[in-house]
């Protein structure tokens, strides 16, 4: 953790994105937060964000629903008081087929467009409670579209937040996660979706189409996905929102996000650089 943001600092970034959660490690929610604490303590920056797993709104169990949230909202309530925190990337819990013949990776065929009416019901009133507390602490949640979720394609995102709509509940567009389906979003006609209520922007590169489940995580100037244009589209929207350089790949991942990072600014005006995470 210390590393992450000490190389973010060192990069001249403005903030970071943890998971809400670290990966294979069981910790206390409190323990964990002080550790992300500590790490900013350090190597502060201007901006911290936290990503999944987000709150689990998804469950069948309704008094499983109600926990997720109530350990949701104090995990956001005392982040918001240490951090300096303007949105959170949250996903509201994953929606998968019951059918066992359906593949993991067929994310068409999961998400939204499996939910149940109850489901949907009780992430819509689990968003708007999310949403009162933000206002609350000054900060907005921002639902990233993502497979297997119920805000997995623009259009159900837009669908759902016009329904929960509410002034801390936005989008953050992940078009490379759009992609992964198997019709290709048109990517003009995605940011039209939701630009409306856009907060934050996730950006990432593929390099080979997926295979068997699997694909390969590349540079941002080296995959299949024209960053150049989803950039110049986000410019003529007037977007001023961040743009975060999701998970540079494995391996010296430190100059993985240096090389990701001067392509970046390579592509943004002077004005644009202002907003980079």
């Amino acid at each position: 953790m210390q590393e992450a943001f000490r190389i973010a600092s060192d990069l001249g970034v403005e903030g970071v994105e943890v998971r809400r959660n670290p990966v294979g490690r069981t910790l206390p929610w409190k323990v964990y937060l002080d550790e992300v604490t500590r790490a900013w303590e350090l190597s502060p920056l201007a901006a911290v964000s936290f990503g999944t797993p987000g709150v689990n709104l998804s469950h069948l169990n309704p008094g499983d629903c109600d926990r997720a949230l109530e350990e949701g909202l104090k995990f956001y309530q005392a982040a918001a008081d240490r951090l300096p925190i303007s949105w959170i990337n949250l996903q509201t819990g994953p929606v998968m087929n019951s059918d066992s013949s359906v593949r993991g990776d067929a994310y068409h065929l999961h998400g939204s467009s499996i939910v149940t009416d109850e489901v949907m019901q009780r992430i819509r009133g689990g968003l708007r409670i999310l949403g009162d507390v933000a206002v609350e602490r000054g900060f907005r949640f921002a639902l990233e579209t993502h497979p297997c979720y119920v805000h997995d394609t623009a259009q159900a995102t837009k669908e759902l937040l016009d329904a929960v709509d509410h002034p801390a509940v936005g989008a953050l567009w992940d078009y490379s996660n759009e992609w992964l389906f198997p019709e290709d979003p048109d990517m003009e006609a995605s940011l039209a979706l939701l630009r409306p209520r856009l907060f934050a922007t996730h950006l990432k590169n593929f390099a080979v189409p997926p295979k068997n489940g699997s694909f390969v995580v590349s540079g941002l100037a080296d995959g299949i996905i024209d960053t150049r244009r989803q950039l110049r589209l986000l410019k003529e929207s007037h977007y001023t929102g961040p743009l975060c350089l999701e998970s540079p790949r494995s391996g010296d991942r430190e100059w993985f996000a240096k090389s990701d990072l001067a392509y970046l600014l390579e592509l943004l005006d002077p004005v644009q650089r202002a907003s980079n995470c």
